[in-house]
């Protein structure tokens, strides 16, 4: 009697299951004796039919497989993202504030630091989510490409206020970035509810924050002063050998 080798046969499409059936049904030393959609039908067909060979072509469970990679992506998409951010910011954010008038119920620098961390926080579940838990889809990709595009272009902003000094471009910059965060919350909404309600304090947020960068333009309509004292903040520093004691004046 002749040897056959006995094999599970186990992939996500039907077509290529059939494919691969057909394939080893022409050779009479192959036999499939189980075949499987996903890996967890795969892993109770081999068993219970313990074949030696389980022919695995594409069986990754996607919601499940996924989960872990998904959260160590986010993570360092965020960290990655934070780095840019600080490094386009650089280390003045502090006396920028100190330079400049800044709107009325303006949040002091150390609650500024806890929005930037919840920022974060919401994208970063927004990524896992989308890596995780929704179907891949073109939809799926434009969403994650646009929320990846928004977490960098945000070290734009800063680049703009806080070395440049440029309050009118960073107005101007923010008012895009709210046409974007309405984009991406209906592309959100149409793949995941839950995602899309994390995003909806933070559109909040973002309206605060359209308000405040246009209240800051308002009330420092010259750029280039603010940059001039910004400068001369920094020659005194450099001069006293201690940091500037201007006090962040308030409308």
């Amino acid at each position: 009697m002749q040897f056959k080798l006995r094999l599970l046969v186990a992939d996500d499409h039907d077509l290529v299951r059939e494919a691969l059936i057909r394939l080893f049904d022409r050779h009479p030393q192959f036999e499939v004796v189980a075949v499987a959609a996903d890996a967890d039908e795969a892993i109770d067909r081999a068993a219970a039919t313990n074949p030696p060979i389980a022919l695995l072509a594409h069986v990754y469970d996607w919601p499940v497989l996924r989960t872990s990679i998904a959260a160590w992506i986010s993570v360092a998409t965020c960290a990655f993202a934070a780095i840019v951010e600080g490094l386009c910011a650089g280390r003045g954010v502090r006396h920028f504030f100190e330079s400049v008038r800044c709107p009325r119920y303006s949040p002091p620098l150390w609650l500024w630091s806890i929005i930037g961390g919840l920022y974060y926080l919401v994208f970063g579940f927004v990524i896992y989510r989308l890596l995780s838990k929704v179907p891949p889809s073109s939809l799926t990709w434009g969403a994650l490409a646009l929320t990846v595009a928004m977490m960098f272009g945000n070290g734009l902003t800063n680049l703009v206020i806080f070395r440049r000094r440029d309050l009118r471009l960073s107005r101007t910059i923010g008012n895009l970035y709210a046409l974007l965060d309405i984009l991406l919350l209906f592309l959100v909404s149409r793949l995941d509810a839950v995602t899309a309600w994390v995003l909806v304090p933070y559109l909040v947020y973002r309206a605060y924050a359209v308000w405040w960068g246009d209240a800051l333009a308002r009330l420092n309509p010259s750029s280039e002063s603010v940059r001039s004292e910004f400068g001369a903040d920094h020659h005194d520093q450099a001069s006293h050998g201690n940091s500037p004691r201007h006090s962040a004046r308030r409308q």
